[in-house]
């Protein structure tokens, strides 16, 4: 299928997300890379840095590029890097998918006592729209400012959303993550020696992703205070797997409408087996659903890189500029087995 090819350009080229934006940007039927920005690498040229690029190769990087052949942007950039360049975009007329933290929690004085630093978009703030594609799309379509979700929060909401109404108590998210979750920049904490054999919690109950999490299944009439969520690294490059306990819940409720309502999705498949293997290199989420002597476990799995950043990213673009939500993200699992 052929579409009317559409100027877009990446802020933040160099972190994980961003090089995942450039390889799935460079097989989009509908997109055409006009420029790409970069504090680090600019001067070179794309094809510089990812010589394998099936086009957008010839693109120079620039720290200040000139943005008014864009239809859409991707932003990739550090936490407040985000406002600085969003106001300018808007005014232009273009449209914006934010990978960054920035947009995504409201009121402004949320984002600050939860980032520790001053919102300078307020304005903006309130009007943008987070983007979990299969909870917002008629949001999504509508909206020139598209917050793309944590990772941790893509797969917490996909899970738990639908069910929100049928959670009777508390509810548990066990979270796990591979190490390029942390991104690039090399820590203590992300080192191969420290985690090649380990398994570490952080910030139990206080990651930052909870109130992501929260925020949006308050709206649906669920307690902040309810919810648990323990993050984890562990030994893997990319994916995410949650356990998430609903205690006196019906599991085979909770399986009924997590079917139905994810029965047209392109993205999120319900299955009775799920594994890491089965999302590794897919915007894929997949779901599965088991009784315990209590209550409900669900187990959701995505790809941290994809699903999680990038891959979800694109799938908001499309919806935005009113293309196939698939589009360039039809994408076989690079995991072997199950």
């Amino acid at each position: 299928m052929h579409y009317s090819t559409l100027g877009v350009g990446v802020y933040g080229i160099t972190g994980y997300a961003g090089t995942e934006l450039m390889r799935l940007i460079s097989t989009h039927p509908g997109f055409e890379l006009v420029f790409a920005q970069s504090s680090s690498a600019y001067g070179s040229k794309v094809g510089d840095m990812f010589p394998l690029l099936p086009r957008g190769g010839d693109v120079k990087v620039s720290r200040e590029p000139e943005v008014e052949n864009a239809d859409i942007v991707f932003l990739s950039l550090p936490t407040g890097g985000s406002m600085q360049v969003v106001p300018s975009l808007l005014r232009k007329g273009i449209r914006v998918v934010d990978l960054g933290a920035d947009y995504r929690l409201s009121p402004a004085s949320l984002f600050e006592s939860v980032y520790g630093i001053k919102h300078m978009d307020g304005e903006n703030l309130e009007l943008s729209t987070y983007g979990v594609t299969e909870i917002g799309r008629g949001r999504i379509g509508e909206s020139a400012l598209v917050a793309n979700p944590g990772c941790y929060p893509t797969a917490a909401l996909i899970a738990l959303f639908p069910v929100v109404d049928l959670i009777g108590g508390g509810v548990i998210i066990d979270a796990k993550s591979g190490t390029s979750g942390s991104g690039r920049e090399p820590t203590q904490f992300n080192n191969h020696s420290e985690i090649g054999q380990n398994v570490r919690p952080y910030n139990p109950d206080r990651h930052r992703h909870k109130r992501e999490i929260t925020s949006l299944l308050s709206q649906r009439g669920l307690d902040a205070s309810a919810v648990t969520f323990v993050p984890h690294l562990v030994p893997l490059v990319r994916g995410i797997e949650e356990s998430i306990y609903l205690p006196g819940t019906d599991s085979a409720a909770v399986l009924e409408r997590l079917t139905s309502f994810y029965s047209g999705s392109k993205f999120v498949h319900v299955v009775k087996e799920a594994s890491i293997n089965m999302v590794l290199g897919t915007n894929n989420c997949v779901l599965q659903v088991e009784a315990t002597g209590n209550g409900t476990v669900i187990f959701a799995y995505i790809d941290n890189l994809l699903k999680g950043a990038s891959g979800q990213a694109v799938q908001n673009a499309n919806v935005m500029m009113g293309l196939p939500e698939e589009s360039g993200l039809l994408l076989a699992g690079s995991g072997v087995g199950r």
